[in-house]
């Protein structure tokens, strides 16, 4: 990869583009996010949603909200093709230096337990499993629980 990847807010004007990269992985992504949705939660003041993208395209996404001293990811998405080059890791360090700053102690979220490299990659970050969600995905046709898991900063 020899362009830089970069991050930024997701703002109003960027909507359409993260509509159509759901679209186009929503075998990857459980729940996808209505462009109503999107819309309604980057306009709150307690939202942090960041996009990536490799010189012009857009190659994932996170979505968190916050409230008082906690941060709830609901979503951190990276394009297969660029997953494995840190992109994921670099959104968890935006979130963490964000609460960090923001005087956040605690980050939680929820992951399908079937999604390994997910679970291995909150593990590194010292997120520790504190519950779990039985049957909670559905996706092609099959059950799937979910984990609960929290971060103390």
């Amino acid at each position: 990869m020899q362009k830089k990847i970069s991050f930024k807010k997701i703002g109003i004007e960027d909507l359409k583009t993260l509509q159509n990269l759901q679209e186009e992985h929503k075998k990857e992504i459980n729940n996808i996010w209505t462009s109503r949705e999107l819309n309604n939660l980057i306009k709150k003041k307690t939202s942090f949603a960041r996009l990536s993208k490799y010189g012009k395209k857009t190659i994932g996404f996170s979505i968190s909200s916050y409230s008082e001293n906690l941060m709830d990811i609901f979503l951190i998405f990276v394009v297969p093709e660029y997953r494995r080059n840190g992109i994921a890791e670099k959104f968890l360090r935006h979130i963490k230096n964000f609460c960090k700053s923001n005087l956040i102690n605690k980050i939680i979220l929820e992951v399908n337990e079937n999604n390994q490299a997910a679970c291995l990659l909150y593990q590194k970050f010292g997120f520790r499993k504190v519950g779990k969600r039985k049957d909670y995905y559905f996706m092609n046709g099959k059950k799937s629980d979910a984990i609960l898991m929290e971060l103390n900063l």
